[in-house]
């Protein structure tokens, strides 16, 4: 089993195509291979706060988590990216990149602590940042910067979370890619969520998710997983 942990993009583990509940209200999850939980608005940047408490969670008998054969799955970066980024580079009178990897530093620190306690431990890596549809002038959520600036510090933390991941052997799995128009830094709309918060991805996306997972054995490959292959985005 994999415990999904992090903020609200952990919602697309739940396959329900909406937003699960901040624990300790127990989400719905209709997924076989996923147990949801959403920890609030956290970030990345104060990761080793939260891991200390997915630790603690993770000791709670109700939930049926087995430190030898199930894996934790950090959902962290959005939050940093949306909202303080571009923010602090402005403040502190750095550079977007350079806010961006003392924020990689934090979670990749957190990362090791995990892996070195001795859970089995997979890194799901920043969603593309929202944009609006035409005529909706209302932001979803806080947030600062461009999306030029936002999907420019995201690849920046994919790339360097995930050569990190690779480094120490924790899986690394992102679709922020997939999520790209052919400009390589526009959010494709159809993607994201309009309805519940407009910025996670929705069950579009779930069939290349469920075999990304597939794909590196956190999904076994004898699983079949066409029943819950509901999207549209594939290999």
């Amino acid at each position: 089993m994999i415990f999904c942990f992090g903020n609200s993009h952990v919602s697309i583990f739940s396959g329900t195509d909406k937003m699960v509940p901040i624990w300790p209200e127990r989400s719905v999850d209709t997924l076989p291979w996923f147990r949801t939980f959403r920890l609030g608005a956290c970030t990345a940047y104060q990761a080793m706060k939260w891991i200390k408490e997915i630790i603690t969670i993770t000791k709670q008998g109700s939930i049926g988590f087995n430190r030898e054969k199930d894996t934790l799955l950090l959902v962290f970066g959005e939050v940093d990216i949306r909202a303080h980024v571009a923010l602090q580079a402005e403040k502190q009178n750095k550079f977007i990149s350079t806010v961006t990897l003392e924020i990689v530093d934090r979670y990749c620190e957190a990362i090791s602590l995990l892996k070195s306690e001795g859970f089995n431990v997979a890194v799901f890596g920043c969603v593309a940042g929202f944009v609006l549809k035409d005529g909706d002038t209302r932001p979803p959520w806080p947030y600062f910067g461009t999306i030029e600036q936002r999907n420019g510090a995201t690849k920046i933390f994919n790339d360097s979370v995930g050569d990190f991941c690779k480094k120490i052997g924790v899986p690394f799995i992102s679709v922020f890619e997939e999520m790209l128009e052919d400009d390589g830094i526009t959010t494709k709309i159809r993607y994201l969520d309009m309805d519940i918060g407009k910025c996670h991805i929705n069950n579009r996306m779930l069939a290349i998710v469920l075999w990304k997972f597939r794909d590196i054995g956190l999904i076994p490959w004898e699983d079949i997983i066409a029943p819950y292959e509901v999207g549209e985005c594939r290999f």
